[in-house]
C-alpha cells in the first residue's frame, strides 16, 4: 500500500477486526495511514456471508449460464450504492452516479431470481445483430450446430427469454425441422377430428406466400380467410 501510494482503501466490513493491528504497523513505522472504509458483504438467501456453498462464485460461470455482463455489473453495483430505481443503466452512466455516499449501509442478498429478471429487461433492448454473435456457442451446446442465425427471430424472442442460454433452445423451431412438440397440448388439438385436415390446408395457404409477403400484415389476412373460409 505505501509502495503503491494508495490513499484509500475500500473493502468488506469482516477485515474490520484487522485494521487496528495495521494502524499499528503504519504509527510503528512513522507512516501516514491510508483512509481505510468498510462495506457491508454480500449474503446468500440463507442471510450468510456468500461463498462457495451457494453456488456459482466465477464472472465466468455467469458468461457460460447466458448472463451478459451489463446485467452483471448493473446487478452487483445497484445492489451495492443506492444508484436509482431504473432496472438497467448503462456503465457510463454507473459511473456517473456513483458516490461514496450512496453505498448502502447494510448487507445485501445475492438473489439469482433479480439477476434473472435485469438479464431479461437487458436482453430485450440488446441490438439482434449483436445479440446473434454472441448465440453460437449456445446453439452449440443444443445441438444446432453452426447454423445461421435468423436475426428476425432473435427480435421475436428476446424479449421473452431470461438469458442467452433459454434464447438458444427457443430458436430451434427456427433452425431446424425436428424438435419436440408438447404432447398434451397436442394430443388435446387432435381431439378435434377436422383439426389435421384444418392444418394441412393452412399450410396449402401458407405455402402459396410468396416470400417477400411473409410479413404480419399478410399473414394474419391468410390466418383470417382460413379461419372464416377454410373451404
Amino acid at each position: 500500500e505505501v509502495a503503491m501510494a494508495m490513499t484509500h482503501v475500500i473493502r468488506g466490513e469482516d477485515h474490520i477486526s484487522n485494521t487496528p493491528k495495521q494502524l499499528a504497523l503504519y504509527k510503528g513505522r512513522g507512516l501516514a495511514p491510508p483512509v481505510f472504509g468498510h462495506l457491508p458483504l454480500i449474503l446468500g438467501m440463507d442471510k450468510r456471508k456468500l461463498s462457495k456453498r451457494h453456488g456459482t462464485v466465477s464472472v465466468l460461470s455467469y458468461r457460460d449460464e447466458g448472463v451478459l455482463p451489463l446485467a452483471l455489473f448493473n446487478y452487483l453495483a445497484q445492489m451495492g450504492a443506492n444508484l436509482g430505481e431504473e432496472a438497467s443503466l448503462s456503465v457510463a452512466e454507473i459511473l456517473r452516479r456513483f458516490d461514496l455516499d450512496a453505498l448502502k449501509k447494510s448487507p445485501s442478498v445475492f438473489d439469482r431470481e433479480q439477476l434473472r429478471f435485469i438479464n431479461a429487461k437487458i436482453l430485450a433492448q440488446t441490438p439482434s445483430l449483436e445479440l446473434g454473435a454472441l448465440l453460437p456457442p449456445f446453439l452449440e451446446a443444443e445441438g444446432l450446430g453452426a447454423a445461421a442465425v435468423p436475426e428476425p427471430a432473435v427480435t421475436i424472442l428476446k424479449t421473452r427469454a431470461h438469458d442467452l442460454r433459454e434464447l438458444a433452445g427457443w430458436m430451434r423451431p427456427f433452425l431446424t425441422e425436428t424438435f419436440p412438440y408438447d404432447e398434451k397440448g397436442r394430443a388435446k388439438a387432435l381431439k378435434d377430428p377436422a383439426a389435421h385436415p384444418a392444418v394441412a390446408s393452412l399450410a396449402d395457404r401458407l405455402a402459396g406466400v410468396y416470400e417477400a409477403d411473409w410479413i404480419p400484415a399478410r399473414l394474419e389476412e391468410v390466418l383470417r380467410r382460413h379461419v372464416f373460409h377454410p373451404d
